[in-house]
């Protein structure tokens, strides 16, 4: 466009010397033709200024892990047709490359909407910005262009897209899964022992009647009678890692995936569970009973934010929840110092209740190594969990290209769409 208008110009000059030079009438004709072309294009670059309009078709979009989906721009002319507009579009940065930015051009004629399809897969489940980082308009000759705030045209913007978590991942531990699952801590919630049996492979330590067994010389376990399942709490330590880009990302995701999970195996056990996650707008807590508050579940887990740190008060109401041993415990943290889990550690107690699971960060294996004995000290059952499979696919892209586009000026390459 630059090289467009400074050619504009010298064949102006050019014309203007000629007719000062020869007087011709033919260079003064020219010259208003160069006149009216200039007055035109500034002329139709205001009015599509003020004919332009933008909105998309939704504020909060749901989306599948791993499962593309379509976010619409809905661009449209209401006075006068738009020449050529461009709308650049920023995807969630969470790659550690430049940022995703994808142009997308239109032409919309009078009245007209047209719109422009931007399609994205996400391979990490949570909550990620869409937004519109800039609008461009360009005149019907090429020779002049106006960059606009998006924010003229948006209210919504950036648009946030939930990524709901899937039940793909499964806690690398029998003896975790036996503790979690199918626990036998006499609460008053549970039935009262209704026999003694001896030891057999696979019975929970937890269970073993250790009287009888020192004077029977072997190892007994109490037997239950079947009764009401109590209540299970989950706690997401949603303390934000120390990792960036794609790293943070892919462990926010194992951590939220890693608690759908559970909730899937709890829910076929029938276990009634409340998941708990500090949010500052909110009561941060989800009930799950039956099997219809499932979807419920997974957007409350991919809407969950991760904050630098959690305050104490809330880390007393946890504690709390703990020392009433009313409920069993499971915890997911991406912790590497004690500091998140302090609350652990508020006063004297038994925790023989609580399962802890550190999703693993890479780099800092040898710090979560020794919060897992240090708590495991503390009778805490905890566990490093096993490092997730690679994606199939790195990061978010933007693959498809907007539909009834128009051609964009001569000097700009159209980009149809922008792999982040």
């Amino acid at each position: 466009m630059g090289s467009r208008r400074i050619g504009f110009f010298l064949f102006w000059l050019l014309d203007i010397w000629a007719l000062l030079y020869t007087g011709k009438s033919l260079f003064y004709y020219v010259f208003f033709i160069f006149a009216v072309i200039l007055v035109m294009s500034v002329l139709h670059l205001i009015l599509s200024y003020f004919s332009f309009s933008l909105r998309t078709n939704r504020s909060v979009i749901t989306a599948e892990k791993n499962q593309p989906f379509v976010w619409k721009l809905l661009p449209k002319a209401r006075n006068l047709p738009v020449a050529h507009a461009r709308i650049s579009v920023t995807l969630p940065d969470i790659t550690h490359k430049r940022k995703p930015t994808a142009d997308y051009y239109t032409s919309p004629g009078f009245r007209d909407t047209v719109p422009v399809s931007v399609e994205i897969t996400s391979p990490y489940c949570g909550t990620f910005p869409l937004l519109v980082s800039g609008i461009e308009f360009s005149d019907i000759f090429g020779l002049w262009k106006i960059k606009v705030p998006p924010s003229r045209y948006l209210s919504q913007n950036p648009v946030y897209v939930s990524v709901l978590p899937d039940t793909s991942l499964f806690l690398q531990s029998e003896l975790l899964y036996d503790d979690i699952v199918l626990p036998v801590r006499k609460t008053r919630e549970r039935a009262e022992a209704v026999g003694v049996r001896e030891y057999g492979r696979g019975d929970s330590m937890r269970s073993i009647h250790w009287k009888y067994s020192a004077r029977m010389g072997k190892l007994h376990v109490k037997e239950y009678e079947i009764g009401a399942k109590e209540l299970h709490l989950i706690y997401l330590d949603l303390t934000d890692c120390r990792l960036t880009g794609e790293d943070a990302a892919a462990a926010k995701d194992y951590l939220l995936c890693s608690a759908a999970s559970l909730c899937r195996i709890l829910l076929k056990e029938q276990v009634p569970m409340t998941i708990l996650g500090y949010s500052d707008t909110g009561n941060g807590r989800f009930s799950l009973t039956n099997a219809a508050q499932w979807q419920g579940a997974r957007g409350y887990l991919s809407r969950c934010r991760f904050y630098p740190d959690i305050p104490s008060q809330y880390k007393e109401t946890i504690a709390n929840y703990i020392l009433s041993e009313k409920s069993t415990l499971t915890i997911f943290s991406m912790a590497v110092t004690p500091g998140p889990l302090s609350f652990l550690t508020y006063r004297a107690g038994d925790y023989s209740s609580v399962s802890l699971c550190f999703i693993p960060q890479s780099g800092y294996e040898t710090e979560q190594q020794r919060l897992v004995h240090l708590f495991a000290d503390k009778g805490i059952h905890a566990t490093l969990l096993a490092p997730a499979a690679p994606a199939a696919q790195a990061v978010p892209a933007a693959a498809a290209a907007p539909h009834n586009t128009a051609v964009p000026p001569p000097d700009v390459q159209a980009r149809k769409g922008a792999a982040v």
